[in-house]
């Protein structure tokens, strides 16, 4: 599963795979502090156990699940909620520890895994941020065997259109 050419990361289960060095210093500037605590927020966990409600309609066993730009709160979620072995996949490897399996890598470089490994993968709001969106979907596809969920944020719901006139980011 995991190509050599990777650099092996202090934290024994963490792989690194990454080739935009300004990508992943932006990335690390503007996400990095958003992992300090360990408690999923009430949103993202209700949005997380409806993406999950639709797999679970199936009745499919889930063995492998991939979080691709992961919020390392959500992966181990997604670990539990499935009962399968979930990895977590990001530019940074801010949050990651040893208690799951992490991948630090570029999507728009490509995706280290053989094809049809993930039963499911979930991206939850990284596709909007990718500037090659046909090679991620055909990587995607690549690995993926049976569900993808992906998110992308609602930029018409209320409170963006508030930040919007007011020029929150």
């Amino acid at each position: 599963m995991i190509c050599k050419c990777w650099k092996r990361f202090p934290i024994e289960n963490i792989y690194i795979f990454s080739g935009y060095d300004f990508k992943k210093k932006f990335n690390e500037r503007r996400y990095g502090s958003g992992y300090k605590s360990d408690k999923l927020d009430y949103a993202h966990k209700i949005r997380l156990e409806k993406a999950l409600s639709f797999v679970f309609k199936f009745g499919r066993k889930i063995s492998n699940s991939l979080d691709t730009g992961c919020d390392p709160r959500m992966t181990r979620f997604l670990k539990e909620a499935t009962k399968s072995r979930s990895i977590g996949l990001n530019i940074i490897s801010e949050g990651m520890d040893k208690s799951g399996d992490w991948v630090v890598c570029d999507v728009e470089i490509g995706l280290p895994f053989r094809d049809n490994f993930f039963d499911l993968i979930f991206c939850g709001e990284v596709i909007e941020h990718t500037f090659n969106t046909d090679y991620f979907i055909s990587e995607v596809y690549r690995i993926l065997r049976w569900f993808l969920i992906i998110t992308t944020p609602n930029l018409a719901s209320f409170w963006n259109r508030i930040f919007l006139l007011f020029a929150v980011t």
